[in-house]
């Protein structure tokens, strides 16, 4: 049995040529793949060719209001199939309109053949149409194009193809039937149908049946049968029988998988309208399922008839859903971190909540582990890829941080050492080992501790060794290092004995011999000892140096020097006086103070002498040698020479001095003599003159410079300046005569000549020219003046006279050549042009003018006279002949032809118009409008040419144009609403992605494209970042359009906690209140980051409300972000148990007399009590604690009671504890003897009554009624005859204390008597004894 699926889906099926459209949309996952059949034969909308009688193409039905191709997403449900409206002639109105929906979402297609079988074999019947003439036989097989069943998985199906007559192939159909309402036949049958079982195989439970769309289904005729058309209805009209599809006799003609069916056709062939009915016989072959293919998931085409009598309008539309949405995370299971040699586990797929909108089926894959940052703390950041069935996919990550927080393991040992060993030492180094970082890699390195003793020769030392993984932890072991040093220094270099002078013992540095130690490297200065023994003159001793060098670990070795001191060492010259010169005329210098010299002398005292040595000379003059003696004690001297020169060094003294002067030029230079002095010797006076040059030739300085020279080549100078300056202007030596000169002809350029005395060269300029005007303005004098200047600038001036006339009248420069002019044109206003020689402002004037006139009225000519006349008023003539004709088209106003302009696509053309006159008759304007692409890209780059054309009414004509460049330079617009938001996402969403958002472009010219592309922004928090996602909207000319959304992922979420682990509020008694939780009380995870812990108890309210308060136990838990989890736990604390007793209490208490049972002072409080009891309380102080007690009587019997005391404690919380304790009270029974033996031997020699005085406390009881009246006798004797032979003392309360004597103390004889006891007035005992001495 074919089972059909009715699923929801759509296609779109395309008229061959055209492209099939597809529109995303969420849809089951699988994909349409349509067959070349199907994009051949399926249109989106046509109309028969044919009509009935009587009809025309105006009356053909028309469908409006049709639906266009839609495309869905997976969210949006498939719109309600409606029916769009039709029009039609009104006398032939549409009378049926049909409707089919195929569900293309999964199509099972297959070959259909003709059946083979019994009888006449055909695919498609049709019954009488050989009768009719129709055809060459009633039966029609598939072509070699063959023919198709599809079916949908709506229970629908459509048989198309081409069939062509079984005996003449140019008689042809093109088969298209529609089928619906699959179902099986227990469906079929249960609506009271049946099946057409031909064969009686009863296989017919199993086949599957349809009816058959009416009209809707189509035999359209080809070849001969070109432009017919027969509609096709189910057949029976009730519908009892079926299109039936089946194996084992369906096709009513053999076993094989087949259908069959039964229908009625109506039509109009050949002109004539035709009816009857028809089979359809076939076998199935070739089953091909055809699934949608992706980004199509769900397809479904709809199809509408509209039929009248004149034809029918068909229209077809695809409704698909198009998956190109990716799937998405819900939820991530978390990734726990792991120690940095693993990588966490992959959590299997159902560990993951994730969804997609079209149901897809979906897979989860690791797309890398990227593990980034240093060696401690890396990040692994796994990105899962999750992908539905049309490859759509989204990615996300998760971070975790792989950690290594333990050190490296080694171990140190200590070491011993010789003080020579511990230079070359170096620490073993320890085999270390890590559980996550290579040995080779690990980074070790020892610290040494300050040394303890002699370092370095006798001293210990710590070595800490610290190892470091590549995670930065870090083990520390230490090691003890012993070094030890026994042997002493070992000395070289020993200092010899020497004698030395008294100054070089002053100066003299010990050098003590060098040391050498094994060990110790600086041994320092050794230790020094210095003995001195005097000499035989203070300057002579002996010195004995003692040197010790001791190394650190105390060895010590020692050498001894002898050195002698002697004094044979002349004094030192400290200071020596300096040589000096003084002037010729000062006295010489006394030896004292500068001019004596100072001495010292390490040994002895100093005495300095000295003598003058005397040299007499002219220049430089005197001399004395001063020489000092300078001596010490000991004999020992050394001497000291000063120089003293007399020296002239001032120069002599002008006796008189010559003043400065101002000189003209060429006046005589004045000779002037000058005589000097000198203080010391003779003096000569010589001179010399230097000249200062200016610019000026005449203008000059003289320096005279006077030289005073003494014997001793002294010198004193002065100068003298004479300043020499030319103030004479040059003379003209020749002048230029006065002269006249026409108007036209040039002033002469000659110049006068000048000559000066002092200051040549001399320059001549033409200085002015002046006129002065005459009786005409080409009339006039001119006045030419001259200048002469020297070098010095002194000047003086000449003049010319210059007569200028005019006498010529104007000349004749450019005239005016005959013209030829458009009829209607204005006479031309030009004017010829005159020059003249004097007058550049001729004026020219057109005098009257001569007209002849010529063929026609547009044609004449016009003589133009003119005469110019100059100021000076001579005068010229000139004319000029203007002919007319019209041969020229209109004149176009330049300035209103619209210019040419730029303007965007989508812009209306301008409208304005150029203007143009004509000077002859009317114009008329005709405007065309041409285009041109300017580029192959941007379609909207045009180029439209406005052609305006003028033409006059002779037919001359004139053009302009105007060029619009239509260009595309505005940028897409988003549409504002299909871009997202800036929104925030908690770091645990699903972050958004490009797929994630349709954005809309809009552009007036073109097409759009939206790029999308999304950055990544880390911040400080690992699990928290940025996506900034870049929208760029083109279009084809390249205009494009940014937006910027920012999407901030954010940690809003606190660290989560596992409810179920979660403590319940609770209520405790006071005294049992726990502790506040730590950490490791909970069960806490954050997707993000990590988290702190802290925990803060309220106990407020707990002084107010001691017996019922709460604890308010916050719980903090705080992520990286700041984001906090906050669990609060109430302990409520009440205080609802009573007092305890510490100390147990009598559960039952016996007595024998009621005055015996304990009475308290009640209430009193357990800090302090009398009670035979502690008590205790939870919560409650000792002095909180009340105690009372209640007696209740639980039986009497007489004297005898039972008493139940309900001890009742109570604390500061009004919780009561009741104990119960019973108290007994029975007095024992009194048993009175009825035989004693008072025989004084020590055995029952008293008359005692049982239970009598059990206890004495100084009160006789029991019993416990005694009687307190002081004359009542309690015991007494009666012997058998009544008599009273014995009594106890009034009052006195009986102690079985008689001893059968009687009250006179006799011994009563053995015998019987009756005693009576009696313990209150009431209240008697009595019994018959038998006294029995002898017993």
């Amino acid at each position: 049995m074919l089972q059909f699926s009715y699923v929801r889906n759509s296609l779109q099926q395309a008229p061959f040529g055209f492209a099939t459209r597809f529109i995303s949309s969420r849809v089951m996952p699988a994909r349409l793949l349509l067959t070349a059949t199907l994009l051949t034969w399926s249109l989106i909308s046509w109309s028969q060719s044919f009509l009935h009688e009587g009809c025309d193409s105006t009356c053909l039905p028309i469908l409006t209001d049709v639906s266009a191709d839609a495309v869905l997403d997976c969210n949006t449900a498939f719109p309600p199939f409606d029916l769009p409206s039709s029009v039609s002639c009104e006398d032939v109105p549409v009378t049926n309109m049909v409707s089919v929906e195929l569900d293309q979402t999964l199509v099972t297609s297959y070959d259909l053949t003709t059946a083979l079988g019994v009888g006449a074999d055909w695919a498609l019947w049709l019954g009488g149409f050989d009768d009719m003439g129709l055809g060459a036989s009633p039966y029609f097989n598939p072509t070699a194009e063959g023919v198709v069943l599809n079916l949908y998985a709506n229970g629908t199906a459509r048989i198309l193809g081409d069939l062509v007559n079984d005996e003449d192939d140019t008689q042809q159909f093109h088969l298209d039937l529609f089928l619906q309402y699959g179902q099986d036949y227990a469906s079929w049958e249960a609506q009271g149908r049946l099946a057409k079982d031909d064969l009686g195989l009863g296989a017919y439970v199993d086949w599957n049946y349809f009816e058959v769309v009416d009209t809707l289904s189509r035999l359209e005729g080809m070849g001969a049968y070109e432009g017919d058309m027969l509609y096709m209805d189910h057949m029976p009209f009730s519908r009892l029988f079926g299109f039936q599809l089946g194996a084992d006799g369906a096709n009513n003609k053999n076993t094989n998988f087949g259908m069959s069916g039964w229908f009625w056709y109506r039509g109009m062939m050949a002109g004539q309208p035709v009816n009857g009915t028809g089979d359809v016989n076939a076998d199935l072959v070739n089953p091909t399922d055809i699934p949608v293919s992706c980004p199509v998931v769900e397809s479904r085409e709809r199809l509408v008839l509209a039929w009248s009598e004149c034809g029918h309008d068909v229209h077809s539309h695809t409704i698909q859903r198009h998956d190109l949405e990716a799937p998405y995370f819900v939820s991530l299971p978390p990734l726990e971190a792991v120690e940095c040699t693993e990588l966490p586990d992959t959590a299997a797929f159902d560990a993951f909540i994730v969804g997609d909108d079209c149901g897809s089926d979906l897979s989860l894959e690791v797309l890398s582990d990227v593990v980034v940052g240093p060696p401690c703390n890396q990040q692994l950041t796994r990105t899962w890829r999750l992908t539905d069935a049309c490859e759509n996919h989204t990615d996300t990550f998760q971070v975790v941080t792989l950690i290594d927080t333990t050190g490296p393991l080694f171990v140190l040992e200590d070491v011993f050492l010789d003080c020579t060993e511990w230079d070359a030492f170096e620490p073993t180094a320890p085999v270390i080992t890590d559980n996550c970082s290579p040995a080779e890699d690990i980074l070790t390195s020892y610290t040494e501790g300050e040394p303890v003793g002699a370092f370095p020769s006798d001293f210990t030392i710590e070595l800490v060794y610290t190892a470091t993984d590549l995670c930065g932890n870090s083990t520390t072991q230490t090691a003890t290092i012993t070094v030890t040093d026994t042997v002493a220094p070992v000395l070289t270099d020993l200092p010899e004995d020497a004698t030395l002078s008294c100054v070089e013992w002053a100066n003299y540095e010990a050098t003590p011999p060098s040391a050498a130690d094994n060990c110790t490297d600086n041994l320092g200065a050794p230790q020094m000892d210095t003995l001195v023994t005097e000499g035989s003159c203070p300057g002579s001793f002996t010195v004995t140096l003692t040197y010790t060098f001791v190394d650190l670990a105390n060895n010590a070795t020692a050498h001894e020097q002898t050195l002698t001191v002697v004094d044979e060492t002349a004094p030192v010259v400290t200071t020596s006086p300096e040589d000096l010169v003084i002037e010729c005329t000062a006295p010489w210098p006394e030896a004292e103070g500068e001019n004596l010299p100072t001495a010292t002398d390490d040994c002895s005292g100093v005495i300095i002498t000295w003598s003058d040595d005397t040299t007499f000379a002219t220049c430089p003059g005197d001399q004395i040698v001063r020489t000092f003696n300078i001596a010490d004690a000991c004999g020992n001297a050394t001497s000291v020479v000063q120089t003293i020169q007399r020296e002239d060094t001032t120069g002599p003294t002008f006796d008189s001095l010559p003043e400065d002067i101002a000189l003209a030029c060429g006046e005589d230079i004045p000779a002037t003599e000058i005589t000097a002095t000198d203080a010391c010797s003779e003096a000569s006076v010589s001179s010399e003159v230097d000249t200062l040059f200016s610019a000026c030739p005449g203008n000059y300085t003289l320096i005279r410079t006077f030289t005073a020279v003494d014997a001793c080549g002294n010198a004193t100078q002065h100068q003298q300046t004479l300043e020499v300056t030319d103030e004479v202007a040059p003379f003209f030596t020749s002048v230029p005569e006065a002269i006249t000169l026409l108007c036209d002809e040039e002033l002469p350029s000659d110049l006068p000549t000048a000559e000066d005395d002092c200051s040549s060269p001399v320059e001549v300029t033409l200085l002015s020219i002046d006129s002065v005007a005459g009786v005409c303005p080409q009339a006039w004098s001119i006045t030419r003046t001259f200048q002469a200047m020297d070098a010095c600038g002194n000047s003086s001036e000449a003049s010319q006279l210059i007569s200028v006339v005019d006498t010529v009248g104007p000349a004749l420069l450019l005239g005016l050549d005959p013209v030829t002019l458009e009829c209607g044109d204005l006479l031309p206003t030009n004017l010829p042009s005159f020059a003249d020689a004097c007058d550049p402002t001729v004026e020219v004037i057109e005098l009257l003018q001569d007209t002849v006139l010529g063929e026609c009225t547009g044609a004449y000519a016009v003589t133009r006279n003119f005469e110019a006349v100059d100021a000076c008023g001579n005068t010229s003539t000139f004319s000029q002949v203007v002919s007319y004709e019209d041969t020229e088209g209109p004149v176009v106003d330049a300035s209103s032809v619209p210019e040419d302009v730029t303007i965007q696509c989508g812009d209306a053309l301008p409208t304005d118009l150029p203007l143009a006159e004509d000077g002859c008759g009317s114009v008329t304007l005709t405007t065309t409008v041409d285009s041109l692409g300017t580029d192959s890209i941007c379609l909207a780059a045009q180029m439209v040419t406005r052609t305006f054309t003028f033409a006059d009414d002779c037919g001359n004509t004139s053009t302009a144009s105007q060029v619009i460049t239509v260009v595309d330079t505005i940028s897409p617009e988003f549409d504002v609403a299909s871009i997202p938001t800036d929104s925030t996402f908690n770091c645990t969403d699903v972050h958004p992605t490009c797929a994630d958002f349709d954005v809309l472009a809009y552009d007036d010219c073109g097409s759009t494209a939206v790029d999308c592309q999304i950055d990544t922004v880390p911040t400080a928090c690992p699990g928290t970042f940025t996506l900034v996602m870049t929208l760029t909207a083109s279009d084809d000319c390249g205009n494009s359009t940014d937006a910027t959304v920012t999407f901030e992922v954010e940690d809003t979420t606190g660290p989560e906690l596992d409810l179920a682990s979660l403590p319940a509020d609770t209520t405790v008694q006071c005294g049992f209140v726990p502790d506040v939780m730590d950490s490791t009380a909970f069960s806490v995870t954050d997707d993000c980051n990590g988290w702190t812990f802290g925990a803060v108890r309220d106990t407020t309210g707990e002084e107010d409300s001691p017996c019922n308060y709460t604890h308010t136990d916050t719980y903090t838990f705080t992520d990286c972000d700041g984001n906090e989890t906050v669990f609060v736990q109430l302990l409520t604390v009440i205080d609802t148990i009573g007092p305890s007793m510490s100390t147990a209490i009598a559960e039952e208490l016996s007595f024998y007399c009621p005055f015996e049972v304990p009475e308290y002072t009640v209430p009193q409080f357990a800090n302090d009590n009398d009670f035979p009891f502690a008590v205790t309380d939870n919560c409650a102080a000792q002095e909180e604690i009340s105690i009372t007690y209640k007696d209740s009587i639980l039986a009497e019997n007489g004297n005898d009671f039972t008493v139940e005391r309900t001890w009742t404690l109570t604390d500061h919380c009004d919780n009561k504890t009741d104990v119960v304790q019973v108290i007994i009270v029975q007095e024992p029974q009194l048993m009175m003897p009825n035989a004693f033996s008072p025989g004084n031997n020590g055995y029952n020699d008293e008359y005692a009554v049982e239970n009598l005085a059990l206890e004495d406390n100084g009160d006789v009881y029991p019993p416990c009624d005694w009687s307190d009246d002081p004359t009542m006798i309690h015991f007494m004797v009666f012997n058998r005859w009544g008599n009273q032979v014995y009594s106890s003392p009034p009052g006195a309360r009986y102690l079985n204390d008689w001893n059968g004597k009687s009250a006179n103390e006799e011994d009563l004889v053995d015998g019987t008597y009756f005693v009576l006891l009696r313990i209150n007035e009431t209240r008697k005992l009595g019994t018959y004894v038998d006294i029995r001495k002898d017993q």
